[in-house]
């Protein structure tokens, strides 16, 4: 990395305009700042942060609410207000501000999870500080400890580890990171679901598939998150296949809800097979570790793994339809579980999936009712109850196969379900 072209981007950095503002605001008050972690990071390797952590010597804050004034920024109290952080939010831009309260920067510094992450950047003077050889690393691309005791101090560092792996390109950990990071993994169970799903979302949203699950695994926090408790340490599959064709179906498809369902049923179907997966997922949902809509949606996806690749256009349409917006995710992962023949025939569906919705659309993905539950009840001369449920569904599906186009022949369906008597209780 050239020194002019790191100077300028240090320059670059410094000139945010909260960096800036951050700057004038401690010169005033005669104390030090320094920006820290991923900003610097991000400005070596050439990428751009919207988000900036910084350390001042002291009077956090009263500089936090001198900026948030300045800024027009929200101010947040960090760590519940017990100890010195606030975090600043102004649209698309964040600036956590924590006070080292008379420690050295060093001490900051060494307290850090990764060299990469442990390099301070002085607003004043524009002068680096990195004890611990960040700079180096992020040459040489390596993921390395601060110190041996950085994965037992919080397992959630595990979890880290792997996303930077996936998320910085060309970075894998040292051998010394990754050996301290599987002996840690034991731990990942005591970890707070909220801490574990914002790494987790960082992960599978801002990562390909393959390579998110690759460095999991490297790691160890696959397939040890996952495990549902009545498998206890099974050996589990190799999750690398399904995920290479999980991003070759779906993979430039980043809604944030859809991908990180994706990487959970993924994961948990490889580590848990298809019986315990739905299992590991309730369990990871009940630590908080993914939000309910997540959960639901990881679970459809996983019911949907049982089902053979559809030959008729009725029968992918009633597939799109349960399988919703996020069908490329559900296709994808169909493919990764099957067999070669099968991952063969799930590809081959993709384009025709294309072409189905291209024509019918919403029609299929979100028909409108043709009839009501009123109605449906009056046809089949029974009161509400569970079977005009069950007939609304069988509707539904009909209507989505093309089988029924408008509230006529909805009309002539539901009337010939009551004649044919006791078929009806097959489905309803």
């Amino acid at each position: 990395m050239p020194h002019d072209s790191l100077s300028d981007r240090f320059e670059t950095l410094r000139a945010m305009p909260q960096a800036r503002a951050l700057a004038d605001a401690a010169a005033r008050r005669g104390v030090r700042a320094w920006l820290v972690g991923g900003a610097v990071r991000d400005a070596v390797l050439g990428l751009a942060s919207p988000d900036l952590d910084a350390v001042v010597e002291r009077d956090a804050a009263a500089l936090a609410t001198t900026l948030a004034a300045e800024l027009g920024a929200r101010l947040v109290a960090l760590g519940g207000g017990r100890f010195g952080a606030a975090r600043l939010v102004r649209g698309a831009f964040t600036l956590d501000l924590w006070d080292l309260e008379g420690a050295p920067l060093e001490a900051d510094l060494a307290r850090r999870d990764f060299t990469i992450n442990a390099i301070a950047l002085d607003l004043a003077s524009g002068e680096l500080v990195d004890p611990h050889g960040g700079l180096a690393d992020l040459e040489r691309r390596v993921l390395r400890a601060t110190r041996d005791s950085v994965f037992e101090e919080d397992p959630l560092r595990v979890v880290r580890l792997a996303r930077f792996a996936a998320t910085l390109r060309g970075f894998a950990p040292d051998p010394g990171a990754q050996r301290l990071a599987g002996l840690a993994s034991r731990q990942l169970g005591e970890i707070a679901g909220e801490r574990i799903r914002q790494e987790l979302d960082a992960l599978w949203q801002r990562a390909a598939f393959a390579p998110a699950q690759r460095a999991l695994e490297a790691a160890g926090a696959w397939p040890a998150l996952w495990l549902a408790p009545d498998r206890g340490a099974a050996a589990p599959a190799s999750a690398a296949a399904a995920a290479s064709l999980l991003d070759e179906i779906a993979g430039a498809d980043r809604e944030p809800r859809a991908r990180t369902a994706a990487g959970h049923a993924l994961a948990a179907r490889a580590a848990c097979g298809p019986d315990s997966a739905p299992a590991a997922v309730t369990l990871l949902a009940r630590r908080r570790a993914l939000s309910r809509a997540e959960r639901d949606l990881a679970l459809r996806l996983l019911a949907l793994l049982g089902e053979a690749a559809p030959v008729l256009d009725a029968d992918l349409a009633w597939l799109l339809h349960r399988a919703g917006r996020p069908w490329r995710f559900a296709f994808g992962l169909a493919a990764g579980v099957s067999g070669a023949a099968q991952g063969a025939r799930w590809r081959a569906l993709v384009p025709r999936a294309e072409a189905l919705l291209a024509a019918r659309g919403e029609a299929v993905l979100a028909p409108l009712p043709l009839l009501d539950g009123g109605e449906v009840a009056a046809l089949l001369g029974i009161g509400p109850g569970p079977g005009v449920g069950a007939a609304l569904e069988r509707l539904l599906e009909a209507q989505v196969r093309g089988e029924v186009r408008d509230a006529g022949e909805a009309r002539a369906r539901v009337a010939g379900w009551r004649r044919a008597g006791g078929a009806l209780s097959d489905r309803c």
